[in-house]
């Protein structure tokens, strides 16, 4: 039994641990014979035949446990390659992905700019909605979903200032809980007739998620808890925060606090 773990000791890397517990097992055997009687080279004959297996380990040990290790290593190159590998294919990708997408809003009235003929009222203001739009896509990538965009593009063309602005506390939010909000924003901008609209997706591990600042005939600040539940605030420029009542996103009727 010692010698087999004496054996996987050496397979493990621990071999002068090893042979120093065989030199006690032969030097132990060798006191017990010679104690008994029998001289101490009867002791060293029963234990010394346990050096073959200690010694085939050790040379185990020092020649194939180096070439394990080189091919861990090699194997573990391999995957971070292969990891920046994916990487950087992702990146191409969306790079890829963006190009196109600039394409396909961009180009026409990229076109239309460069024929030299004098752009038309409607068209600087699709220029000016377009710059708003790639603006957006930059500063709140998170709110770039098609009715949001179409939301904003609407409102922004009835003459509403609309900002966006990302600080990444919806990154990691549940799939319902994004759609909620995004339903809520539109809804909200749907109704809104003149004014400004600004809309913040809060930093991380904030009480809210997000905010939704209207100014218009009087000024509304929404907030939105991290379940997309809306909590609406009215009041004047001078005391912004009170009242305030929740907002069932069910039936889209706000209850009063109890």
């Amino acid at each position: 039994m010692s010698t087999a773990v004496f054996t996987f000791m050496c397979v493990r890397g621990r071999t002068a641990l090893a042979w120093l517990g065989l030199g006690l097992m032969v030097l132990v055997t060798a006191i017990w014979s010679s104690t008994t009687g029998q001289g101490a080279m009867y002791g060293v004959s029963l234990t010394v035949i346990n050096a073959g297996p200690v010694l085939m380990s050790t040379f185990f040990a020092y020649t194939i446990r180096p070439q394990a290790r080189v091919i861990y290593e090699l194997r573990e190159q391999s995957t971070q390659r292969i990891a920046s590998a994916s990487a950087s294919a992702a990146v191409l990708e969306e790079r890829d992905a963006q190009l196109d997408r600039l394409d396909l809003l961009a180009r026409p009235l990229l076109e239309r700019v460069a024929s030299g003929i004098p752009l038309t009222t409607a068209e600087r203001q699709e220029c000016e909605l377009l710059e708003a739009q790639l603006r957006d896509s930059l500063r709140a990538p998170v709110l770039q979903q098609t009715d949001v965009i179409d939301a904003v593009h609407a409102a922004r063309n009835r003459g509403i200032e609309v900002v966006l602005l990302d600080d990444h506390g919806m990154d990691g939010a549940n799939p319902a809980v994004r759609d909620r909000i995004h339903s809520s924003i539109v809804r909200e901008l749907t109704a809104i007739t003149r004014g400004k609209v600004t809309i913040r997706i809060l930093p991380p591990r904030r009480t809210a998620m997000a905010t939704m600042l209207v100014d218009a005939e009087d000024v509304r600040r929404i907030e939105f808890d991290h379940n997309g539940v809306q909590l609406v605030r009215q009041g004047d420029r001078g005391e912004l925060g009170t009242p305030s009542m929740s907002v069932d996103p069910t039936t889209d009727s706000a209850v009063d606090p109890e």
